[in-house]
């Protein structure tokens, strides 16, 4: 309920004249969960690979390239099962090959061997490098992206951020959404465009929360009372304000909760 009557991003930007579309591999993202509110243009398509994700995108930039648009683009790929296609497939793995897994693996056969401790250094190093080809992979599509988004006329704001970190045994788990560590908590966040300073890393921590506040009030329009803040201000020079930080998780029965504060969790 509450996420049917909170405005989106696209809701605001599309009521302020914007051209919108979303192109989405999530499963967690299907339209009848409300997240295609405000855009004209939902393709949803769960697990599709980069590529096609990619020129889904480059097809809708094409055609609205004169227009004020607002695209959302994202690519499922670097998660389990690690299975790129050639030539990332295993571009990193030792000419050993595969120690036993199976080629297309899920989360449950890791903690099976796990379980029966034959998930030797050999086998964690074969997983780190499957997600290693996915990463490259990933890269290359994204590439391939920003290479026509930089092209595009006008003034452009890029924002590239992944949702969660991925785990691999710091604390006895794979995957993600088991802890809340930093492994998990720290992840890539990305802002260049328009009136932004020359490039630089911010070393304060800021949060997800912030992106959509940010995205609108560089569009021209404000999301009203949300938890993030505009990062404008931090962008051409600034610093973020000294804030807490909460991540939740509930899966794989537990239900966790986590609270940053300067530099105590």
């Amino acid at each position: 309920l509450a996420a049917v009557n909170t405005p989106s991003l696209g809701q605001v930007l599309y009521d302020e004249g914007f051209a919108t579309g979303g192109i989405s591999a999530n499963v967690h993202l299907v339209p009848r969960l409300g997240f295609n509110r405000g855009f004209e243009y939902w393709h949803y398509e769960n697990g599709a690979r980069g590529d096609d994700q990619v020129d889904r995108a480059l097809e809708w930039l094409k055609a609205h390239e004169k227009e004020d648009s607002f695209l959302f683009l994202h690519i499922m790929d670097p998660h389990i099962f690690y299975n790129a296609p050639r030539p990332y497939k295993n571009k990193f793995v030792e000419e050993s090959g595969n120690p036993g897994l199976p080629e297309k693996f899920n989360r449950w056969e890791i903690y099976k061997r796990m379980k029966r401790g034959d998930l030797d250094a050999k086998s964690k190093a074969y997983i780190e490098a499957k997600y290693d080809g996915e990463v490259a992979y990933t890269s290359n599509q994204v590439r391939r992206f920003l290479d026509a988004v930089d092209a595009l006329p006008g003034r452009t704001l890029t924002v590239i951020h992944s949702d969660h970190g991925e785990e691999f045994n710091e604390r006895g788990s794979w995957g993600h959404a088991h802890t809340l560590y930093n492994e998990q908590l720290h992840i890539p966040l990305l802002a260049w465009g328009d009136r932004i300073a020359s490039p630089r890393v911010i070393t304060q921590r800021v949060g997800t929360e912030d992106i959509a506040p940010t995205i609108a009030r560089w569009g021209g329009t404000n999301l009203g009372d949300v938890d993030g803040i505009d990062l404008r201000p931090v962008l051409v020079g600034g610093r973020p304000p000294a804030r807490s930080h909460v991540a939740e998780t509930s899966r794989f029965s537990s239900h966790r909760l986590s609270w940053l504060e300067g530099d105590w969790r």
